[in-house]
């Protein structure tokens, strides 16, 4: 037996399900990821996957669906404003600029059956779990009042912090198998991931960078191709 053959039989074995590899249907996924809004710059990305369908006995017509992937998040780099009533910023002089990008490896399953009404179209739905590092390139020069000031508080920096975390994404869609070789994926996936993120903060002398992070969930929309043999 092909080892490419014998890893999702493994799989089937673990979840519960006889299979053999013949029943088994294989493919690659190509995805275009767009996000109906941005997260701090966050929106739009690309994905592909190594999948594998395997039939499930316990429904008609079901089946189970296994992938492994790659997910890349990306955006605009842009200037954040920052808030802070107590300092006067130059805006002249101040920048804050900020660019970040979400990537990773991330493996789903989902349960798929046919839509009555459409042939050779399918329901699914399921869990996308990923392994996701958020990196940031931020760029930051700050000097408080009116540029003339001998006291006023400076700081300067270009740094790319990251940070990195495991996070469940539901998703669901629907798949249009055109032919025995190919087929659409289109997807809503609540996109979860763990963020870096940059503040400036005022000390007496000086503005410094101070590193954080935040939980993000936002809805994206996933368009697919299905390469299957």
């Amino acid at each position: 037996m092909k080892v490419y053959k014998f890893v999702p039989i493994m799989l089937a074995g673990i979840l519960g399900v006889q299979a053999r590899a013949e029943d088994l249907s294989f493919g690659i996924k190509f995805r275009g990821i767009k996000g109906t809004s941005a997260k701090d710059g966050v929106n739009n990305g690309l994905g592909f996957g190594l999948n594998v369908d395997i039939p499930f006995p316990l429904v008609k017509d079901s089946s189970l669906s296994a992938e492994l992937g790659y997910r890349y998040l990306t955006g605009d780099g842009y200037r954040v404003p920052v808030s802070d009533p107590a300092h006067v910023y130059n805006n002249v002089n101040s920048l804050n600029w900020q660019k970040t990008n979400v990537q990773g490896f991330s493996a789903r399953v989902a349960f798929s059956m046919p839509i009555p009404a459409i042939e050779d179209l399918r329901w699914q739905a399921g869990l996308n779990l990923a392994d996701l590092k958020s990196r940031m390139d931020a760029v930051g020069d700050f000097r408080t009042g009116d540029g003339t000031d001998e006291a006023a508080q400076t700081g300067s920096w270009a740094m790319s912090p990251e940070k990195a975390g495991i996070c469940i994404s539901p998703f669901a869609g629907v798949v249009y198998n055109f032919n025995t070789a190919g087929g659409l994926e289109l997807n809503l996936i609540l996109e979860s991931y763990k963020q870096v993120t940059l503040t400036p903060a005022m000390s007496a002398t000086a503005v410094t960078p101070v590193l954080g992070s935040k939980s993000v969930s936002t809805l994206k929309i996933e368009v697919g191709y299905i390469f299957r043999f």
